[in-house]
């Protein structure tokens, strides 16, 4: 009876050792994620076959490095892999813009978020148009509206405005009707007025 248990032991633990050794040389696991599609980080190597790269996914590397990552395409879906030939998104996406200040914006179902270098969306899907991060903000468009949202994720000027911008000193304008007024996160809009431009 003792030798059985032993037995079953020793089975067990190799058993466990070689699940562990298989899982791990598949894939890695994004950090925090929250689905499956954002888990996928698939470990690829990348291979030349003429001129076209592709990872070992199949899916063709289409552009340039640019901040360390390239979109890639496997039937008319994009995705991004890394220099280090990691598919930092899968292809799932209809539309890609490469990373800009730490964030790259992608597109589904008609609705656009941005993901960072680990492929995690900032926000979900909701946005009908996005901008690029600049000093770490980036305009986006929900149902009309402009806003501006932040690396966190973050709203800070909400999408209720017929327009937003930054000034070069960094004063956030926002525009209703046709009246450009200084945004101020506390009360929402100060008291100054600016004509429309």
């Amino acid at each position: 009876m003792k030798g059985s248990i032993k037995s079953l032991r020793n089975f067990m633990v190799i058993m466990a050792l070689v699940l562990l050794a298989v899982n791990t040389q598949a894939q890695l696991v994004a950090y925090n994620a929250t689905t499956l599609e954002d888990a996928y980080v698939a470990a690829t190597n990348t291979k030349t076959i003429g001129k076209t790269v592709l990872t070992n996914t199949g899916a063709m590397i289409i552009s340039e490095y640019q901040e360390g990552a390239a979109i890639i395409k496997l039937e008319n879906k994009y995705g991004l892999v890394n220099k280090q030939g990691y598919e930092i998104c899968q292809p799932i996406y209809e539309d890609i813009h490469l990373f800009n200040g730490g964030y790259a914006a992608v597109k589904k179902n008609g609705k656009w978020t941005f993901v960072n270098k680990q492929g995690k969306k900032l926000t979900p899907l909701r946005y009908d148009w996005v901008g690029s991060f600049n000093e770490g903000l980036a305009a986006v468009l929900k149902d009309g509206k402009w806003g501006l949202l932040n690396e966190q994720g973050f709203e800070v000027v909400p999408t209720t405005y017929k327009a937003v911008k930054v000034d070069q000193d960094g004063r956030i304008w926002v525009q209703k009707n046709n009246t450009w007024k200084p945004f101020d996160a506390k009360s929402n809009i100060d008291g100054a007025f600016v004509k429309a431009s």
